[in-house]
């Protein structure tokens, strides 16, 4: 049974590829627009401090760099690094060398920010969406429906806003969505690529890399999984290697808590995530509270959630006359998984609320996911129309 529905089936052939292509072109234009000109937090000015210690020093130590004055910054040995994992740095100095060595921009431009930004978020963010426009095509949903979903995944919720800095949310949610895409094709060496890439840009993607190898071993078997695992390993190899070499172990920098001891450190009196703390009576159930339903919250600012969740319950208890194979289950499985992996981590982990951020910024990576569940709702009644459960 094929798992993709003819796209023939819309009333115009190239339907599907004009929407796509409107779709697009709107969200680059939103992107070219609207993306801000320098850095408006630490954690922006430290992935340029390391851009422009790797091109202009040729090393990740950021001493002299023209942002070493943020904070968001570890200090090793006799050098400080930034707080950030390093590979989105390393995708960023691929961006400016051309720039600073060719044109002479300087890494305090704001031309310089925009590119940078646009290479290695936007980029990545357009072809995470494009792949989920595919995804519901490929599900049933009609092109018109298809761009509502997917617009809906990028302006109401905190994927915009994390689209138009220089951050490693978005960047990761995008590639987390078209290695998605990519396992439904069977492309699993450009999914574990794909995923690869998220997982060290944004370590919250390990889950949803994880997740993945269900719907792999659904699709590839075996050799599907070779091929994930294989593509997926030089990066990871380079990611490890480098916290090796300036840590002395393969944890993320952030979570070496004597790194932030040094004089002036804004972290000292800070609760570091992913790093035990004591809790003081009722905090953990307070904390809960705030990280779901308040100002910060999971369900305060990613309304489609709740919309996700009905459709997902509809989808996995009710049956159709041409039920959803395998294969696509896994996949649905392995988004289910990623959320709630990610939700109960940072929920339990963290007493931050992620910092001074739009909402709490490590569940933006699985943003895009939350329209598979209303997708595959709508495929279905396209395609098959409902019966009850037990009746087929």
């Amino acid at each position: 049974m094929s798992l993709e529905p003819d796209d023939s089936s819309n009333s115009r052939p190239n339907g599907p590829r004009r929407a796509l292509t409107v779709a697009l072109a709107a969200i680059a234009l939103v992107l070219l627009v609207f993306t801000k000109d320098r850095p408006g937090s630490w954690a922006d000015a430290s992935r340029l401090a390391s851009i422009e210690s790797l091109v202009e020093r040729g090393t990740l130590a950021i001493d002299g760099s023209t942002y070493e004055w943020q904070g968001d910054k570890v200090r090793f040995g006799e050098h400080y690094y930034s707080h950030q994992p390093p590979m989105q740095a390393l995708l960023g100095a691929a961006v400016y060398a051309p720039l600073h060595r060719g044109l002479g921009w300087t890494i305090d431009q704001p031309r310089t920010y925009r590119a940078i930004t646009w290479g290695v978020v936007g980029i990545p963010v357009l072809l995470g969406l494009y792949a989920l426009m595919r995804l519901c095509l490929l599900r049933g949903v009609g092109p018109l429906g298809s761009v509502s979903l997917v617009a809906c995944a990028f302006l109401a919720t905190p994927l915009l806003p994390y689209s138009l800095v220089l951050n490693q949310h978005g960047a990761a949610a995008g590639f987390v969505a078209f290695g998605f895409y990519a396992v439904h094709r069977r492309w699993f060496a450009t999914a574990g690529l794909a995923l690869a890439l998220a997982a060290t840009i944004d370590l919250t993607a390990a889950f949803p890399a994880a997740a993945l190898v269900i719907a792999v071993l659904l699709g590839g078997r075996l050799p599907g999984l070779l091929r994930y695992g294989g593509a997926a390993l030089p990066v990871l190899a380079l990611h490890f290697g480098i916290n090796n070499s300036i840590a002395g172990d393969l944890l993320p920098f952030g979570m070496h808590p004597e790194a932030f001891r040094y004089g002036m450190s804004p972290f000292v009196l800070m609760s570091l995530t992913g790093v035990a703390a004591e809790d003081a009576p009722g905090a953990q159930a307070a904390y809960l509270w705030e990280a779901s339903f308040g100002g910060s919250g999971l369900f305060s600012h990613h309304p489609l959630l709740l919309v996700a969740i009905a459709a997902a319950v509809v989808v996995a208890f009710w049956r159709t006359e041409a039920p959803t194979p395998r294969f696509a289950r896994g996949l649905g499985l392995s988004a289910a998984l990623s959320c709630i992996g990610i939700a109960t981590y940072y929920l339990t982990s963290s007493r931050n609320l992620g910092g001074s951020s739009f909402g709490i910024r490590w569940f933006t990576v699985f943003v895009p996911l939350l329209v598979l569940g209303p997708a595959a709702l709508i495929g279905n009644l396209r395609l098959g129309g409902w019966v009850r459960p037990g009746a087929i």
